[in-house]
């Protein structure tokens, strides 16, 4: 049963097709024949909260309304996108109502993703063939589908692939965009390749800029100090050379005076200073190493005061914050077991002068001798151990110095497979009893 003559349609709408249209199609039972029925549009296709109707039926005459529920587009919109752009995604969900359909809606791009002046439309939607004109909507930003990706030699420095991106003309994203490192910090002229930003259909690669990493300039300096009878003459030099120093004292076992110098630092990488060390006058902590070296422990050589050796043993070293924070320490030397990575720079940097009382000399030489007779440092070489030990022992022009050289060999041989053992010698208590009791 069906009253043709009472359909409505509400023709302040766009003449839009409705999936399932009711208009003069819908079969009305008999017994809502005698109402009002009106149906409204869809919820999604309205900015506000306010019901619009969209087809009404209407009876000869009426005992009430009655809400038929909401009518949806037969067919959405067709976004169209400015061919000249990157096949971007963009979201313009609930940025229109059905009512700006009697236009042709116009997007342009957010002028912060240009860097043009003019306005760059992004898409349209021409809903109808024939439209009351053009309609500027408020201006979109651009969904990205890219994939970021780091140069694995570089994992170590923090980059905020959107920060790359910032101010980037979206006409770019047509491409494979990349950036290259400061050539200062790697220590090479070539360019090479920090990171990518990707798209699924790149026509080629462009290169955007040049990243420059966040390193400090000033890299900390920790003194760290035991006992040592000439430490705060040392400590005086150190700060004469570098007034941000920092210091440690008194920590037990060298391992964790290390450790407890990482967690004091802000600096990715920074210097270490033993207690007994005298810096030379022409030493400076400007050193920077390049961004491959940033994982590697450097090593200074120092000069020796009882038999004049020079290597690393007692020099300047420079650590990676990072490995000594994460460490589990199990090694003899912290210094060479820490990291993969080792760079031994032949410049004297100090002078060890341990050679200050008996028991200070006694120890310091008794735990070098330790390490070359049991060859426990990691990529030692035995040939160079061999000729240090023998300098120690036989050409020390101190008592001490050679009484302790003699007991750490004969120590380092007897336990050479023995690492438990070999702990003891960063073991300062351990060392005292050891020399007051004449062993």
């Amino acid at each position: 049963m069906t009253f043709k003559d009472n359909w409505l349609r509400n023709l302040d709408l766009p003449a839009l097709d409705w999936e399932a249209d009711p208009f003069e199609k819908y079969e009305i039972p008999q017994y809502d024949a005698c109402y009002e029925l009106v149906w409204y549009v869809d919820p999604l296709l309205l900015k506000g909260s306010d019901q619009i109707w969209a087809v009404k039926y209407i009876p000869e005459k009426s005992k009430g309304t009655k809400d038929m529920g909401y009518l949806k587009l037969k067919n959405k919109p067709k976004i169209i996108k400015n061919p000249d752009l990157p096949d971007f995604s963009y979201d313009i969900q609930g940025t229109f109502d059905i009512f700006d359909l009697h236009y042709e809606l116009v997007w342009n791009l957010n002028t912060g993703n240009t860097i043009v002046d003019n306005q760059i439309w992004a898409a349209k939607i021409k809903a109808l063939d024939n439209v009351k004109g053009l309609k500027y909507m408020e201006s979109i930003d651009p969904c990205f589908d890219l994939t970021f990706e780091i140069n694995p030699d570089f994992s170590n420095l923090q980059i905020d692939p959107c920060a790359l991106i910032q101010g980037t003309p979206p006409i770019d994203f047509k491409y494979e965009l990349a950036w290259t490192i400061d050539s200062a910090y790697t220590g090479i002229k070539d360019d090479v390749v920090v990171c990518k930003i990707k798209n699924k259909n790149a026509l080629g690669t462009k290169f955007i800029g040049v990243i420059t990493p966040n390193f400090s300039k000033q890299l900390d300096v920790v003194f760290i100090s035991c006992g040592e009878s000439n430490a705060t003459k040392n400590w005086e030099r150190v700060l004469q050379k570098a007034p941000w120093a920092k210091r440690v004292m008194n920590v037990k076992g060298i391992f964790n005076a290390h450790q407890a110098a990482a967690h004091i630092v802000t600096t990715d990488m920074f210097y270490v200073v033993d207690g007994d060390a005298y810096l030379n006058d022409d030493w400076e902590f400007n050193y920077q190493p390049s961004i491959f070296d940033r994982d590697c422990v450097h090593i200074w050589h120092s000069q020796n005061p009882v038999n004049d050796l020079e290597y690393g043993y007692g020099g300047v070293k420079l650590f990676p914050r990072d490995l000594l924070l994460n460490s589990q320490n199990s090694s003899v030397d912290t210094a060479t077991s820490i990291s993969n990575k080792i760079k031994i720079i032949p410049k004297i940097s100090n002078i060890t002068a341990f050679n200050t009382d008996p028991f200070n000399t006694w120890r310091s030489a008794f735990r070098e001798c330790a390490k070359l007779a049991s060859s426990v440092i990691d990529r030692n070489v035995v040939t160079e151990n061999n000729y240090r030990l023998h300098a120690w022992v036989n050409h020390s022009r101190d008592e001490y110095a050679v009484l302790g050289a003699r007991a750490g060999a004969e120590f380092g041989l007897k336990n050479k497979n023995n690492l438990e053992k070999l702990k003891l010698i960063n073991d300062h208590t351990w060392l005292k009893d050891k020399f007051d009791n004449g062993q």
